[in-house]
């Protein structure tokens, strides 16, 4: 098995960029890595400054709120509130404690009469004397009603101007909900949120900023909160938004990227000073070894010993092999993987006397050994032909065997051995057969008279049953049946054979989809003098396919193989019983193989040696338009013209010709694909251009179904398939062919897109009455190879266009006007004339008038 060699220099670059690579992306790795740590760190140092800032706020938050207690405390100490309505003389007088840190008071006096803020209704369901137990003087503490709201509360006595106590003053912050307080934190600080937890985790206060959202994420620090100068087991988070910490990732694929670019140059520079000390030294010594067989280099000694050594085997062995090859009695060729003759021996050379000026094989061997010798040399076993030389009078059969040489591809060796005595021995015996074998089955008068039957009823239910064709075919089948004499038969090609068969057959077979002939040309170019025995046969069996009224896949292939013709038969699983019969008499009548598979399909090997072929050879550089026109087998066409290496064009109407016709410099031959007996579009395509161009002898032929009555010599009246459109072909290019420069429209070209057909009818009706040549296009888009190939003066838009494409006709061909026939929207350079359908005869005349003025007006402003 060859296994292909892989390169020193191609190796060394891969593995020094896989190096390097792994290089790069640890680097990165670690250099990341180091850079998102120092990012941890630096957030980390910030959340904690903000962490001190916030906590030192706080304080000052609950020092404002101490300092509210005492001034209040000072007015109670002094008597300068109301007894009975000291809470209303406070908050009338002193507004601004309304509003202050402290959310509502509790004041306890010592001659027992309490004083309750009415602002603790809205905090507390109970009095704010049940909470007072959780105070103590001095301090800031923490405490938790039965409704899980959270207080700090703080506990400061009063004494009078005398010195003496009077009674305890007590000031509550409520923490939920507290916005005050979040906004005093926040924006002295700057910080994106806040939030006062307890040991066990329950959230106390908890505040964001405006513009916060439950997407964005957040770097949070917290930490123990002192209160009143005290630990407390309050704990103080604060958070801020990550995007204010992670600019640095800019900076950071800059860095890496530039990393990246020093590697690179670093791999660029490694190649170079690897190209220059090692590679190219290694070149020149195997350059040196390749030529004078010696090297300088001391390194390469081993394998200058070596070489030296199969030189003198490789001439040994080839002295060996030419002895064997002129030694031997058969005909020896050996060929690369191109067929190019590497060597023949003496008895090929007999047999191949203009091989010396040939390039390949298939430049001095006949055409049907080309398929076996391709095949070879893809490398399938056991392919064979046999050939017959005239000058020498001999008959070799030629065995193919694929190598694999030195070089590493595949090569071949032809081996031929003269088989002519045997053929002589083999035709002895055929002719010493008994003749009583041939036709010894017989057409049974049951089946005979059971098929009268079925087409006599089938005429019956259909008027339109092709039952000539049907009864030809039976007859001609019959007649091959039938003891007549054997008249010496014409040669002919089996393509030819073919083509005869299918005009006799009923037009239905061939526009059926299901229906497909494989004979490829050099199957169908062969020649010999086909009996009528073979005749009747493919016409029974195309009847065979025919009659087969089950929907299924239906073929006919021909095959050659060892210089024997094979004939196989797909579909014929309910087939009529007559024409099964009719074949297999034909088969024993000739001495041919039948071998039926799965009842719906059977092949027969046929007992001549074909030799002869009469090859069709179209010209390389031949172009031809294919106008499919509805035809049912246009995909078949198709590809059999690009099976023949035509350049070909593929339009789908016979409008289209003058529209595409410029892709080509000349037009050798246009096929129009009929799908009915007489078709218009043909009919007028062919008047318009022998007009048009002043001559009848056009390249121009009709591809339809069985056309019967109609008389053109250049048409194709059966199923297409390779030899029949080739032969089709030269007949056309015996013509002169046409110039796409002879068909351009004289006078004034208008291009019309859009409208329906019956505005596009009238429209070209009118037109032509003011000698212009209107050219119609369903869409816009396709405006270019017009505007490229013919000369047009207008553009006549019909229907709405989009600003863009007028935008890009308008830049790209300003000498053409563009004409607008409804109102737009947008802004454009464009005229209008407006015209709405039904169109009548007077608004086209004004529109032509209006077209004619604005271009003379144009031309006098050019100049």
């Amino acid at each position: 098995m060859y296994l292909e060699k892989e390169s020193l220099e191609i190796r060394f670059k891969r593995r020094i960029g896989v190096f390097l690579f792994l290089v790069f992306a640890v680097l990165s790795v670690i250099y990341t890595m180091m850079k998102y740590s120092e990012a941890e760190q630096m957030v980390l140092s910030q959340l904690e400054n903000k962490h001190n800032l916030v906590e030192r706020a706080f304080s000052s938050y609950l020092q404002k709120a101490e300092f509210e207690l005492s001034s209040i405390s000072q007015l109670f100490s002094n008597a300068q509130l109301e007894e009975g309505r000291e809470m209303n003389s406070l908050f009338s007088n002193h507004d601004d404690f309304l509003l202050g840190a402290v959310d509502f008071l509790y004041v306890k006096r010592d001659d027992g009469r309490s004083i309750i803020d009415p602002r603790s209704s809205l905090y507390l369901d109970d009095s704010a004397a049940l909470y007072s137990v959780f105070s103590k003087i001095g301090q800031w503490l923490i405490f938790a009603t039965d409704e899980s709201s959270y207080f700090l509360v703080f506990k400061k006595n009063m004494v009078a101007n005398e010195g003496e106590s009077i009674g305890y003053i007590y000031g509550f912050i409520s923490l939920n909900n507290n916005f005050v307080l979040a906004q005093s934190l926040l924006t002295n600080v700057n910080i994106d949120g806040v939030m006062l937890s307890t040991a066990e985790g329950v959230t106390v206060f908890d505040g964001k900023g405006d513009d916060f959202t439950s997407e964005e994420l957040m770097s949070s620090y917290d930490k123990n909160l002192d209160l009143s100068g005290s630990f407390s087991t309050l704990q103080l988070k604060v958070f801020l938004k990550k995007a204010d910490f992670f600019l640095f990732e800019e900076v950071l694929v800059y860095q890496i990227l530039l990393l990246a670019f020093g590697l690179l140059g670093g791999y660029f520079m490694i190649m170079f000073l690897s190209q220059k000390a090692v590679f190219n030294v290694m070149s020149d010594a195997i350059s040196d070894l390749s030529i004078t067989k010696k090297t300088k280099y001391r390194e390469f000694d081993e394998i200058e010993k070596i070489i030296h050594g199969k030189n003198a085997s490789e001439e040994e062995q080839a002295r060996a092999l030419q002895i064997l090859m002129e030694g031997a009695s058969i005909a020896i060729i050996f060929c690369d993987e191109v067929a190019s003759v590497l060597r023949m021996n003496q008895e090929a050379k007999q047999l191949y006397s203009d091989a010396e000026g040939a390039r390949t094989l298939f430049d001095f061997m006949p055409i049907i050994s080309h398929s076996p010798i391709q095949q070879a040399l893809k490398g399938e076993a056991g392919t064979s032909f046999t050939l017959s030389f005239s000058q020498v009078n001999k008959i070799f059969h030629w065995k193919l065997y694929p190598y694999i040489a030195e070089s590493g591809f595949r090569g071949l060796v032809l081996i031929g051995n003269d088989i002519t005595k045997e053929t002589q021995l083999e035709w002895q015996l055929t002719q010493t057969q008994p003749s009583s074998l041939l036709g010894s089955q017989q057409i049974s008068n049951e089946k005979l008279q059971s098929e009268l039957l079925f087409l006599a009823a089938r005429c019956d239910r259909s008027t339109d049953f092709p039952i000539s064709e049907w009864l030809n075919s039976l007859a001609f089948g019959l007649q091959g049946v039938g003891n007549h004499e054997s008249s010496e038969e014409k040669v002919s090609t089996l393509g030819r054979l073919l083509c005869d068969e299918l005009t006799r057959m009923p037009v239905e077979l061939q526009s059926h989809d299901n229906f497909f002939i494989d004979c490829g040309l050099d199957v169908a170019c062969i020649s010999y003098p086909w009996p009528r025995e073979l005749k009747s046969l493919l016409s029974s069996i195309l009847m065979m396919i025919h009659s087969n009224e089950l929907v299924e896949e239906k073929a006919l292939c021909f095959k050659l193989e060892e210089q024997k013709l094979i004939i196989q038969a797909v579909g014929v699983s309910h087939s009529r019983a007559i024409f099964l019969q009719l074949v297999e008499c034909l088969v024993e009548k000739m001495g041919a193989k039948l071998n039926i598979s799965n009842g719906r399909r059977f092949s027969i090997a046929l007992p001549y040696a074909v030799t002869g072929c009469s090859a069709i050879e179209l010209p390389v550089d031949s172009q031809v338009i294919w106008i499919e026109n509805g035809y049912e087998q246009s995909e078949l066409v198709k590809s059999t013209l690009n099976d023949l290496n035509v350049e070909l064009v593929c339009i789908s109407s016979a409008e289209d010709i003058f529209l595409h016709s410029m892709q080509l410099e000349r037009i050798d031959a246009i096929l129009v694909g009929c799908s009915h007996q007489y078709d218009e579009d043909y009919n007028e395509l062919l008047e318009t251009m022998s007009m048009m161009l002043g001559r009848s002898d056009l390249p121009i032929a009709r591809i339809s179904c069985n056309s019967k009555g109609c008389y053109e010599s250049l048409r194709l009246e059966h199923y297409p398939f390779s030899y029949s459109i080739a032969e089709l072909l030269i007949s056309l290019f015996q013509l002169r062919p046409i110039s796409p420069d002879d068909m351009l429209p004289e006078g004034r070209n208008w291009l019309l897109t859009g409208g329906t057909k019956v505005s596009k009818a009238i429209m070209r009706n009118e037109l032509i009455e003011h000698d212009i040549v209107p050219h119609f296009i369903d869409d816009i888009d396709s405006y270019l190879p017009l505007l490229n190939h013919y000369r047009i003066e207008v553009i006549i838009v019909l229907d709405q266009i989009s600003p863009k494409v007028l935008m890009k006709i308008q830049l790209e061909f300003p000498q053409v006007m563009v004409l607008l026939t409804q109102k737009e929207s947008h802004n454009n350079d464009a005229k209008y004339f407006v015209i709405r359908p039904p169109y009548d005869t007077i608004r086209i005349k004004d529109m032509v008038t209006f077209v004619n003025k604005s271009t003379v007006i144009d031309r006098i402003e050019e100049k």
